[in-house]
């Protein structure tokens, strides 16, 4: 009964109901690519950018102490993202901007202001790095008493 009258209101000739269910089917199909090629990765980035800012607001709220202005933060980013992008990795200046860390806000509010590049964080760009070493990055973190792991 339901799909009488259903398929009633897209027309009584079966070629035209055939038409309208088509037209529907094409419109649903571009909705949902327009969706996930154009909205769905703006909405990726703002949940992890979100993620990133809450777990700032966390530690600072915790007691953590942050050591730089945001200013500094952004400039530290901007330095970890040429030192990565492109052919090849300059691993002195990655090496130098984490020595700079104090504490985990520190480490925390970096990753926020790195934010999403080119589709990936700041955690992603480091482990993409071939020649970079993690393990060096978190002994880094380690010997100044930050517990965050990469």
């Amino acid at each position: 009964m339901a799909q009488k009258v259903m398929f009633s209101k897209l027309g009584n000739n079966p070629k035209q109901q055939f038409a309208n269910i088509a037209i529907i089917l094409i419109i649903a199909t571009v909705v949902i690519v327009v969706f996930y090629y154009l909205i769905y990765p703006n909405v990726k980035v703002w949940f992890k950018n979100l993620k990133a800012n809450k777990a700032v607001t966390d530690e600072v709220g915790k007691g953590g102490v942050l050591s730089y202005d945001d200013a500094k933060f952004e400039t530290f980013a901007n330095s970890l993202f040429r030192a990565m992008k492109g052919a090849g990795t300059d691993t002195t200046t990655i090496y130098n901007v984490f020595n700079q860390m104090h504490t985990k806000a520190d480490v925390l509010k970096l990753i926020q202001k790195f934010g999403v590049r080119e589709d990936e964080t700041l955690q992603d760009w480091l482990r993409g790095e071939f020649f970079l070493s993690i393990q060096k990055i978190n002994n880094i973190l380690n010997s100044k008493g930050i517990d965050y792991i990469f």
